[in-house]
């Protein structure tokens, strides 16, 4: 057993939904941010999160029963208790 912490693996998940900026907008010109993934309507943060947890398991030889912990790190949680992460 390992005595020390250690990220094996990481994955990510982008909506399919995908909004291009146009060449004039603020995003393009000044960050260079040509186009955007946007959840659906009835898509919350969690949603995404087990996305990526889902898309980590079926990619990576990581079991469930191996995380001892969840970093989830966000600027809108879908709610303030309990924490998002806590949810997934």
């Amino acid at each position: 057993m390992n005595k020390y912490a250690a990220i094996r693996a990481v994955s990510t998940y982008l909506p399919e939904k995908v909004e291009c900026n146009d060449s004039n907008d603020h995003l393009s010109k000044k960050l260079g941010i040509q186009e955007r993934h946007i959840a659906a309507e009835n898509e919350a943060a969690s949603d995404l999160a087990v996305h990526a947890a889902e898309k980590l398991f079926s990619s990576h030889a990581v079991e469930k029963k191996d995380i001892d912990f969840l970093l989830l790190c966000l600027q809108h949680p879908d709610y303030q208790v309990p924490t998002t992460a806590c949810q997934v």
